[in-house]
C-alpha cells in the first residue's frame, strides 16, 4: 500500500495550564493504514513513544522519515514532557472510525491527548501530543 503523506503542521509548544511550562506537538499527516488495527501494537508503540520522550528522547528510527524529520525539528521543546513527571496511566479514548486516540495522565496531574497511527511497515507515521 503507497502512503502518501506530507507534514502539514509543526508546532513547537502549547501551554500546559498551570505549569508554567511548554508540551511540544508533533504531527505529520497521513491516511491511516490497516496496519494501525491492531490496537495492541498500536498501544505499545505509542507507550514505548510516551516513554521515550519521558527518558532518552524519541527513537527516531521508529519513526518514517517525514515524521523523524518533523520530531528532530521539534526535540528542544520534548525536554519540557520531563516535567510532567512519570506517566501514571494511557487509557485509550478513540474509536474505530478515528485515528488512535489516548489519553496520557502524568504525576503532575496533568493529562494529554496523544494520537498516533501507524505505516503499513509498523513505522509512526502521525504523533501528536495535546492537551
Amino acid at each position: 500500500m503507497t502512503l502518501h503523506a506530507r507534514i502539514t503542521a509543526l508546532a513547537l509548544a502549547l501551554a500546559v495550564i498551570g505549569l508554567g511550562v511548554a508540551a511540544p506537538v508533533i504531527a505529520l499527516a497521513a491516511e491511516p493504514t490497516a496496519a494501525a488495527s491492531d490496537e495492541a501494537k498500536v498501544r505499545a508503540v505509542l507507550t514505548k513513544a510516551v516513554n521515550d520522550a519521558q527518558g532518552a528522547g524519541l527513537d527516531y528510527d521508529s519513526m518514517t522519515p517525514q515524521l523523524a524529520t518533523a520530531a528532530k525539528a521539534q526535540a528542544a521543546g520534548m525536554a519540557s514532557l520531563k516535567s510532567l513527571g512519570a506517566v501514571k496511566a494511557i487509557e485509550r479514548s478513540g474509536d474505530a472510525t478515528t485515528p488512535y486516540i489516548y489519553k496520557v495522565t502524568y504525576e503532575a496531574g496533568v493529562t494529554l491527548t496523544w494520537e498516533i497511527t501507524l505505516a503499513a511497515d509498523g513505522k509512526i507515521d502521525y504523533l501528536n501530543a495535546h492537551q
